[in-house]
């Protein structure tokens, strides 16, 4: 199972790479999240409605966590190959303990601190050497790939609560939806005029529909070990 989430995670950047090819930067997220709702929604546990006072968190949930770095990533990868967008991207849980960190007021232990200086200093080599050498990234591309991790951490703590509450499939089920409702401006310009061909829908297919599923059967549970691991 493991094996068959890092391959689904890593190839999601190679994915990009080849629709960004066919397509503009914002269509990318618009019809990944529409895949991604489509498939959600035949499982009849994410068909679960939401109390009006959670819309609030489910919306800045879906902008952080989906509508935002879904089009950060198009755009950094017309820059940094995906090979280097995948290792940075490899720092997400480094960046999500830090960000936990300072979201509950407490601090990690010595170990995890120490953990964390070594993460980031893992993070700071390829993105340095990469920039460096000038052929596989440049610095917009690694700046834009930063903010999209701070993104995912932040929403990760963000929606921590509302999987307890609704379970795994429901969170991300609607979270997807509202993401493509935020998607829609640029997306229908990226339609426009960028055109969209067979290739594009493929690749953004298995973005959005594997992506998705992967992320609403593993991510509650990989979140909360992430949480933990942070203290």
């Amino acid at each position: 199972m493991t094996c068959g989430v890092a391959a689904m995670w890593g190839s999601s950047f190679l994915w990009i790479a080849i629709a960004i090819d066919h397509v503009d930067n914002g269509v990318v997220p618009l019809v990944r999240c529409a895949f991604g709702a489509m498939v959600l929604a035949m499982f009849p546990a994410a068909r679960r409605r939401l109390d009006r006072q959670d819309w609030p968190r489910f919306v800045l949930t879906a902008a952080l966590w989906m509508a935002i770095p879904f089009l950060l990533y198009p755009i950094a990868e017309r820059t940094v190959s995906s090979s280097i967008t995948g290792m940075i991207n490899g720092g997400l849980p480094v960046v999500t303990a830090v960000v936990t960190a300072l979201w509950v007021g407490r601090a990690p232990s010595v170990f995890r601190m120490v953990a964390v200086l070594v993460g980031f200093s893992g993070i700071a080599v390829i993105s340095i050497t990469s920039v460096d050498e000038g052929t596989s990234a440049d610095v917009k591309g690694v700046v834009l790939l930063g903010i999209a991790l701070l993104c995912y951490a932040v929403a990760a703590n963000i929606a921590q609560p509302m999987y307890p509450k609704y379970g795994s499939l429901a969170p991300m089920l609607w979270i997807t939806i509202i993401a493509t409702v935020l998607s829609l401006p640029y997306g229908i310009f990226g339609l426009v005029h960028g055109g969209f061909d067979a290739e594009a829908l493929g690749a953004l297919f298995m973005l959005g529909a594997m992506g998705t599923v992967r992320e609403g059967t593993t991510l509650p549970e990989t979140g909360f070990v992430l949480f933990q691991l942070s203290f």
